[in-house]
């Protein structure tokens, strides 16, 4: 008895670790994939947020990110929950970039992505 309950706590444990060994290879996979996105964005003067919460005012976004270089326009759409920034180089816009990523503004985590625009400038402030 005590040899057959031996046998199957050693099938269990291993069906765990097979288990363990699988999610994290999919978790691996999954940050590979995110990793690999954003490694692709290429730097520009242009940041798109999202995900802003609807309190947010256009005036508290450009007092928050005027302080990482000069900000040139910015255009927030609020039915969308989305701005965006024209910074006056793309240094300014990595600078912002990375030093707010995964802060919580108004409880809520705000995403960055650089964006291509064509035009010289969104919005004269």
């Amino acid at each position: 008895m005590e040899t057959q309950l031996k046998q199957l706590e050693q099938i269990l444990d291993e069906d765990y670790a097979n288990e363990v060994a699988k999610s994290n290879l999919t978790f691996f996979d999954e940050n590979q994939q995110i990793i690999h996105e954003l490694l692709a964005q290429k730097q520009s003067k242009f940041l798109k947020v999202s995900n802003i919460d609807e309190r947010v005012t256009a005036k508290m976004l450009y007092n928050l990110f005027n302080r990482f270089g000069n900000l040139e326009s910015l255009l927030l759409t609020k039915s969308e929950s989305t701005a965006i920034l024209q910074f006056s180089n793309s240094d300014n816009a990595c600078i912002a970039k990375e030093l707010l990523n995964n802060i919580l503004f108004f409880n809520k985590e705000v995403i960055y992505e650089y964006m291509k625009i064509a035009t010289n400038s969104l919005l004269l402030m």
